[in-house]
């Protein structure tokens, strides 16, 4: 025979079940959070990395660029359009040196002239 339970044992039994079921519903919704979570930092890095991608092929095109417009070929081919080339002529220029005297006598200013070597800094 099935044996008819106290009533107050009754009252814990449901509050067990219900205390689990909410667990479980809270555990369900973590679970729910962190994957979704998961899934939008995983398109986030796919959508970086994309990104890095078009940027690497860009910056490597220009620096094609930059090289085709630099190179040799192209700076003579530019230079002679410019209307620049090897010199026909060369001419010196020649500049006198000049010479420097150097004087012995001290100068002084008016200001200390009658001031002594102490007054003036000097020992």
């Amino acid at each position: 025979m099935l044996r008819k339970l106290h009533y107050p044992n009754d009252r814990h039994a449901i509050a067990a079940v219900i205390a689990c079921a909410v667990l479980l519903a809270i555990l369900v919704v973590m679970w729910l959070a962190v994957a979704t979570n998961t899934a939008l930092l995983s398109q986030q890095l796919d959508d970086n990395e994309t990104t890095l991608r078009q940027l690497t092929e860009e910056a490597n095109h220009l620096w094609k660029q930059i090289g085709d417009v630099t190179s040799p070929a192209q700076m003579k081919h530019r230079m002679q359009v410019a209307g620049f080339g090897p010199p026909t002529e060369m001419q010196y220029l020649l500049i006198p040196t000049a010479t420097v005297q150097v004087s012995t006598t001290p100068v002084t200013s008016s200001k200390n002239a009658s001031a002594t070597p102490e007054e003036r800094g000097q020992p």
